[in-house]
């Protein structure tokens, strides 16, 4: 039976987090996470599970209650003092001790059912509440834990001529990995006093996926326990919507002030930046993803300093998200934080705000631009042993010119005109507030003098955008770069350089990052010093 859940409050660091919802420790490797977590637990007299979980269902044994407790006992004890050394686990101790349990509740069954011609239904032990929940989580499959040796089924039983048969039965030791840790993280969970329970490393050696899966079903049974986990995964912590502690050191923790209606994507972001600045003293968000942004190479370049951290989070609306919410929740912790969005179809009034947060806007329309800048065209050539002629470049620059002198280039003032006016209209729209009556309200909204002027010169915006791609057309210069999108451009670039552009990128990551100067950084680096902030001496 689950008790009714109660305010279990917590102090971290210097702050007392009330209610029920689980708190969540992260931060930079080895700042002291499990160590901070493992002192919570033991000053506290917290229930504890360690990173160092695994069931040998291969030993198990028939105990009596007391027996069983009292090795649980000893070896819970013994793990207490050495959790953060040689650590160890006490799973199948737990094990056996629901397992005697369960004997003991049977023995109780039958001697009601020997004198009571009608006794009341057994309740659901421990033991079989383990197997329940294990039934729930994998679907379709079931492990026996209650003979002399733990049955499972699902796709491992091996026939005589080493195939796999689905849904048969399988001794629980061919398990896997991933399998026997929530076998233990159930048993752990499932035995655990109503309380506070702190887990190190929930998702250890499971699919992401999966130990969201996993945690929810568990948080849900255990109704009556409060939970703190320590995690290096950042969409797990988003996962559990509760307090996020940073951990700054075993000793140290600062409670993330995010706040309500921050999207889930923007808030691991800020936690990954706020996780980063233990370490960083400059945090510079731009757009992208991971490890396939080139605005993330670039930067990584320009700010290459072991305390300069480059996090791509999206698009641009998200990096200026993640800026203003990492500044505005304080979680600065001396360090510096900027943005660098590209311009795209953005209208000049969005810049003004990016630029009053703090940003940076590239004067290209899409970072690959970098790369149609003369003097960078030039130092590739020099790279690949390939002359250039000034003719060769400019009929570079009249090709990109032409493709966008028609269809191309009307579809691009169109994009532009709708994004200023989608901006310009938000832009009043949000002005609007409530003014105590609905009247005065509706009335506000309704002849919004600016929305209106907005409407009706829609098409003076779109006239305005279209003069301006063709200004740049017929300029051929640095407002043709501002203007027309750099993936294309840059394949464009590839094909006059008779290289690949997966190729011609590959090349460019190379001599940008390799230990000699060569004419391409010197290049880079004299456009990128035109708009961004100067480069640190290596530390």
């Amino acid at each position: 039976m689950i008790i009714e859940p109660v305010d279990l409050s917590i102090m971290i660091g210097r702050e007392k987090i009330l209610g029920m919802q689980p708190i969540v420790l992260v931060g930079a490797n080895g700042v002291g996470k499990s160590r901070c977590a493992y002192t919570l637990a033991n000053s506290m007299g917290y229930s504890w599970v360690g990173s160092r979980r695994n069931t040998s269902v291969s030993l198990l044994e028939v105990k009596s209650l007391e027996d069983a407790a009292a090795d649980l006992r000893s070896a819970d004890e013994h793990i207490r003092q050495t959790a953060l050394t040689t650590g160890g686990d006490h799973s199948n101790y737990v094990l056996n001790l629901l397992r005697a349990e369960h004997v003991e509740a049977a023995k109780e069954y039958f001697r009601r059912a020997a004198v009571s011609p009608a006794p009341e239904a057994p309740t659901e032990t421990r033991l079989l509440r383990v197997q329940r929940l294990w039934s729930e989580l994998f679907e379709g499959r079931t492990i026996n834990l209650l003979g002399n040796e733990a049955l499972a089924s699902g796709f491992r039983t091996v026939d005589e001529e080493g195939t796999l048969e689905p849904g048969a039965q399988f001794n629980a030791i061919y398990l896997s990995l991933g399998e026997k840790m929530v076998l233990a993280l159930l048993c752990q969970i499932i035995s655990a006093p109503p309380g506070v329970i702190v887990v190190d490393e929930p998702e250890l050696h499971l699919h992401s996926n999966f130990a969201r899966k996993l945690w929810d079903c568990l948080q849900l049974e255990r109704a009556d326990c409060r939970f703190v986990f320590a995690t290096h995964d950042l969409p797990f912590a988003i996962s559990r919507k509760g307090t996020i502690g940073l951990v700054l050191s075993p000793s140290d923790v600062k409670v993330l002030p995010l706040g309500d209606g921050v999207p889930d994507h923007i808030v691991e972001d800020i936690v990954g930046a706020a996780t980063a600045s233990v370490c960083a003293k400059r945090i510079i968000f731009c757009e992208g993803e991971a490890g396939r942004s080139i605005d993330e190479t670039i930067l990584r370049y320009w700010f290459s300093t072991p305390s300069d951290v480059v996090l791509p989070v999206g698009g641009c609306s998200d990096v200026t998200l993640c800026l203003e919410a990492f500044k505005k929740s304080g979680l600065v912790l001396g360090c510096e934080a900027i943005a660098v969005v590209d311009r795209d179809v953005w209208p000049e009034s969005y810049f003004d705000h990016v630029s009053s947060c703090g940003g940076i806007v590239l004067p290209f329309h899409e970072m690959e631009n970098l790369f149609l800048q003369k003097r960078v065209v030039f130092a590739l050539c020099e790279l690949i042993g390939k002359q250039l002629p000034q003719t060769a470049y400019d009929a570079i620059v009249s090709k990109i010119a032409d493709r966008y002198s028609d269809r191309e280039g009307h579809k691009l003032a169109l994009q532009m005109a709708k994004s200023e006016a989608e901006f310009a209209m938000r832009s009043v729209l949000n002005s609007i507030q409530y003014n105590g009556t609905w009247e005065g309200t509706r009335e506000a909204f309704a002849v919004a003098p600016e929305f209106s002027n907005r409407m009706n010169n829609l098409g003076n915006i779109i006239d305005s955008k279209y003069n301006n791609v063709k200004n740049a057309l017929d300029e051929k210069g640095v407002k043709l770069l501002n203007v027309v999108p750099g993936k294309e451009c840059f394949g464009l670039l590839a094909d006059a350089l008779g290289l690949h552009k997966h190729v011609l990128s590959e090349m460019i990551s190379t001599k940008l990052f390799e230990k000699e100067r060569n004419s391409l950084k010197d290049a880079v680096d004299s456009v990128l010093c035109e708009f961004l902030p100067p480069r640190r001496a290596s530390e």
